[in-house]
Formats: structure tokens, C-alpha cells, sequence
């Protein structure tokens, strides 16, 4: 996960991949790289990102993605960009008000790899219950003791609730919980959502 700090890149996209037994079995490592400044005048950003390819066949394209806060203080779901890219840097046009989070994947080189990781995807996705290949990246961020982008989602509705005088006493709750996991303080457990309901 990560942060949209003003129009801050995201750290990084490492998906949780499951491995493969076809030749090459580590999925490149991708990551943004810019911008890095959290303020820009002009009508389009340019963005750039990199990977490695650590099972060495090669990374053969990139698929760019983007959520955004709009100036109500609402987070889009995630906005699939461009996909199949094998240009490292693309002009991204903003709108003025919002606040963007990108993040970028990286695919291989290694076709029999692509072909078992769709296979294990539809495979795993079929049914109604989520598999930990549909693990959302807040989650993913948890189980892999990183930070969390709860700041940027939840902190931020409760933030702009409470400089308008309105409440958001949920929002400001689940915030908490998850920054007292995030600091090992409390065990990542869906109970301790219990709390909200009441």
C-alpha cells in the first residue's frame, strides 16, 4: 500500500504473488519513482517507475494504477491507468483538487509463468469466498508488517470530519485499531472490528 500525501507516488506494488514451477519463479519487483514533489502547476505529471527482475528472465511491461481523494474528501476506488507498458515514464493528467496515490506491477518475461499465475487466479477466484490472492493491500500491508495507508483513507475522512465540525467517530475508531496493530500492539484479529458495531 501506500500514501497519497499530495501528489506523492506510492511506495512501491508487491502483490502477494504465489510462486510458480515453471523456469522462473520470482516475479519482477516494481516500484514508482516519481514525482516527488507534493505540489505541481502544470496540467500533466510526469510519472516514472523501475523493477528488477530477480528470476533474471526480464521484465516485459508494466501496468500503471491510480486512486484519488477528490476535494470532498472521497477515495476512488483503484483506476487501472495503462497497462502493457514497456516505457519506464508517461505524462499523467491531473485534475486540481484531488490527491493521487499510484502504484505500479511489473510482469516477466517468462510466458509460462503469466499462464500459471492467470490459471491460479481463476482458480482461486471462482468462488464467492476471497482466496489470499484477492488479499486487499491494506490487509496485504498488515499481514507483511509494513505500514498501512489507513492515514490517507480513514484518518483523512475522520481528519476533514473533525476540522468541519462533523463527527466520524467510526472512521476515527477503525483509524486507531489499525495504527495500535500496525505498532504491535494489538493482534491483527477481525474482532477487533467489534468494537464499531456497538
Amino acid at each position: 500500500g501506500s500514501a497519497p500525501a499530495g501528489l506523492t507516488p506510492a511506495a512501491g506494488a508487491d502483490e502477494g504473488w504465489p510462486a510458480f514451477s515453471g523456469g522462473d519463479r520470482t516475479p519482477p519487483v516494481a516500484r514508482m519513482v516519481s514525482p516527488t514533489s507534493n505540489v505541481t502547476l502544470t496540467p500533466a505529471i510526469t510519472l516514472s517507475w523501475t523493477a528488477r527482475d530477480p528470476g533474471l528472465s526480464g521484465v516485459a511491461g508494466y501496468d500503471v494504477r491510480y486512486r484519488f481523494i477528490s476535494s470532498a474528501g472521497v477515495y476512488s476506488s483503484t483506476i487501472s491507468w495503462r497497462t502493457g507498458l514497456t516505457a519506464t515514464s508517461a505524462s499523467f493528467p491531473w485534475v486540481s483538487g484531488r490527491q493521487y496515490c499510484w502504484s505500479v506491477r511489473a510482469t516477466d518475461n517468462e510466458p509460462a509463468a503469466v499462464a500459471e499465475l492467470d490459471a491460479l487466479i481463476l482458480e482461486n477466484t471462482s468462488g464467492a469466498a476471497r482466496s489470499d490472492l484477492q488479499r486487499p493491500s491494506m490487509a496485504q500491508d498488515i499481514a507483511k508488517g509494513r505500514r498501512t495507508e489507513i492515514d490517507y483513507m480513514n484518518g483523512y475522512i475522520a481528519a476533514k470530519g473533525e476540522a468541519a465540525g462533523v463527527s466520524a467517530p467510526t472512521h476515527a475508531a477503525l483509524t486507531r485499531i489499525v495504527r495500535e496493530v500496525e505498532a504491535g500492539r494489538l493482534e491483527a484479529r477481525p474482532e477487533n472490528l467489534f468494537s464499531l458495531t456497538n
